[in-house]
């Protein structure tokens, strides 16, 4: 069974945001929960994407103490078998502390191993997702006034939530950037 089979199956579609036609392609539109006017636009996303929304619809604070962290979690995850690839994005409208958002994508990144874990012992996928490239990225200052948009690399894959990408000032911004 196809991989993004086995993810729509395992995620309910209430935790999932839809793809939008964009000209002859797709385009997904972020928002950040808990503030006003808050958004982005990634365009040309690819059309096996499945985009999931887990700030609103994961928590595990009922079941961990939060004691260091790890109930946080980022806002989505984007996932798509014809790139192989796995995104995980925090939003932010204002300044941020890196040591939380470093937090809330490695909770996210809990909930991706979870997944795995789940495919492989119900849907009996062993090696799901697991030839996928993960990339961790942070958007600060979304919907602020517009400035030129600053991309900040401390690595060149971005694929540990310590090596995040930073976006700021975006309020659109191509899929291949992000990847």
């Amino acid at each position: 069974m196809a991989d993004m089979d086995v993810l729509n199956q395992m995620i309910k579609d209430i935790a999932k945001i839809s793809l939008q036609d964009h000209y002859d392609r797709k385009k997904v539109v972020l928002i950040e929960h808990g503030t006003t006017d808050s958004s982005l636009e990634l365009h040309n996303v690819p059309n096996d994407a499945i985009v999931i929304d887990i700030d609103s619809n994961f928590n595990n604070g009922k079941i961990f103490s939060n004691s260091k962290g790890e109930c946080k979690r980022a806002d989505y995850i984007i996932v798509s078998e014809e790139k192989k690839v796995v995104v995980f994005i925090e939003m932010k409208k204002g300044a941020s502390d890196t040591s939380d958002i470093i937090k809330q994508l490695k909770g996210s990144f809990c909930l991706f191993k979870y997944c795995q874990i789940v495919a492989s012992d119900f849907f009996g996928q062993a090696d799901f997702m697991s030839s996928y490239s993960l990339r961790f990225v942070a958007f600060k200052h979304v919907n602020l006034e517009k400035r030129k948009t600053r991309i900040t690399r401390y690595t060149a894959s971005h694929d540990k939530p310590e090596d995040l990408m930073r976006i700021s000032w975006a309020s659109t911004i191509q899929f291949t950037k992000i990847i």
